[in-house]
């Protein structure tokens, strides 16, 4: 039995018939003096959808409705088709096919890949870069994330002529440092170093940093900075 109030999702080609079969049955239930139903279109996450609301509101409206199907064949037969296009019509929603995998096995390497590759090696060392990437080549978990970083944050924004590389690594410093991202913190320190930066200048970055993030952060990541120093130093 057509249900008083539904949302019919028109993901299909029984879309157009179906809201056809409503406008309709709309038409038919006021010739026959029946409360009529409201038809309206609503968009859902994926796709539109036809809202009905027939107005079977009361036992007396419901009444006259099963009335009307025992005795206007026309109606009966609208009612039976418009059952009919609503069935299929979910049936698009019920019966999703289930998503393909995309699991990526290897590196898509793009001219703005490459780029990327060669901007990051040159920051952040060639040893750093080749471990990162060596991993995610053995790990189908970690190389769609290793592709974005490189192709697009480093192949496409660090690749932006607007700042001087020394710049955009002091803002990678600052940001993570308030993020508290250490491990990423302590890439980027070394990064700088490697684009110019002084200590002095790293010193100055972590008391800005501490004005406005707080002294906790500023004592750690002077304590992180300060290691990564040690860690040049020792293999110099």
């Amino acid at each position: 039995m057509l249900v008083e109030r539904a949302e019919y999702w028109v993901a299909d080609e029984s879309a157009q018939a179906l809201r056809t079969a409503l406008e309709q049955l709309c038409e038919l239930r006021t010739q026959l003096g029946l409360p009529n139903g409201t038809l309206s279109t609503c968009r859902g996450s994926d796709a539109p959808a036809l809202s009905w609301h027939c107005g079977f509101g009361s036992e007396s409206a419901r009444a006259a409705d099963v009335a009307a199907r025992a005795s206007d064949g026309e109606y009966a037969d609208l009612i039976a088709q418009i059952e009919s296009l609503a069935t299929r019509t979910r049936s698009v929603v019920d019966t999703h096919a289930p998503i393909e995998s995309s699991s990526q096995t290897r590196f898509d390497r793009t001219a703005k890949f490459e780029r990327g590759v060669a901007l990051r090696k040159a920051v952040l060392g060639d040893g750093h870069v080749d471990r990162s990437l060596a991993a995610a080549e053995a790990d189908p978990f970690m190389l769609p994330i290793q592709q974005l970083t490189t192709e697009f944050g480093w192949g496409t924004v660090w690749d932006r002529p607007g700042l001087e590389r020394k710049t955009r690594s002091f803002l990678s410093c600052a940001f993570l440092l308030a993020l508290g991202k250490h491990e990423e913190f302590k890439t980027h320190v070394r990064g700088a170093l490697n684009n110019g930066a002084t200590e002095q200048e790293l010193i100055e970055l972590i008391i800005q940093a501490g004005l406005y993030c707080g002294f906790p952060v500023a004592l750690e990541g002077t304590r992180m900075a300060k290691s990564v120093l040690e860690d040049i130093q020792n293999q110099a």
